[in-house]
Formats: structure tokens, sequence, C-alpha cells
């Protein structure tokens, strides 16, 4: 029986463990990771809040008194029903908010 040479492995350099860490972070911060739960400043009533991100997000309404959310897509606009809660937008959907005390909103990234 032959004794075979154990293969040998070069080790990775700094400028390949660099581009394997950026390859990394690039994925996490694509994938919303890096990006934080923000509380929104909310604007006169109807408000409107617009995912301009290439992530979903979650927006969630809470308190004020809403009377209305309606969900915007492409130009279509559909009343939800809802007075608060959480609704969830793809990029490029808005959401628009009528009120007459201003509720708090938040937008979490997904």
């Amino acid at each position: 029986m032959a004794i075979q040479e154990a293969p040998y492995y070069r080790p990775m350099n700094d400028s390949a463990w660099q581009l394997w860490w950026n390859l990394l972070s690039q994925s996490i911060v694509a994938g919303g990771y890096d990006n934080p739960v923000t509380g929104l400043i909310v604007g006169p009533s109807p408000y409107t809040v617009s995912n301009n991100t290439k992530i979903n997000a979650d927006i969630v309404i809470a308190g004020g008194t809403v009377s209305q959310i309606a969900y915007i897509r492409k130009g279509v606009t559909t009343v939800l029903g809802l007075t608060g809660g959480n609704v969830s937008l793809s990029p490029g959907d808005q959401l628009q908010i009528t009120y007459s005390a201003a509720p708090t909103v938040t937008y979490i990234p997904r």
C-alpha cells in the first residue's frame, strides 16, 4: 500500500479574504439586515409612505385617530378597511394614511 501525500491547500491571502468579506457583507445588506427599524416623521393628512428601497418592508401604524389606510400599487388604490396595524410593502408600493390625530408610523425592513 502506497502512502499518499496530504493535499496542499494554499491559504487565502488578504485580498482573497477581503473579497469574501465584501461579498458576504453585500448579501447581508441587500437582505435588509443592516437597515434599522425607523420611526417615520408623519406629514400632513393624507400621509403617504413609499417603499423606495429594493427590499420588502413592514409599516406599523399605531395610535392617533386614523380614519383610512389605503394600499397603492402601480397607481391602483385599495382601501384596506384598517385603522392601524402592520402592512407589508413590496418595493415601489405605497401606503396612504388618512387621520385627524397623527399616528406613530414605523418602518421595519425585511
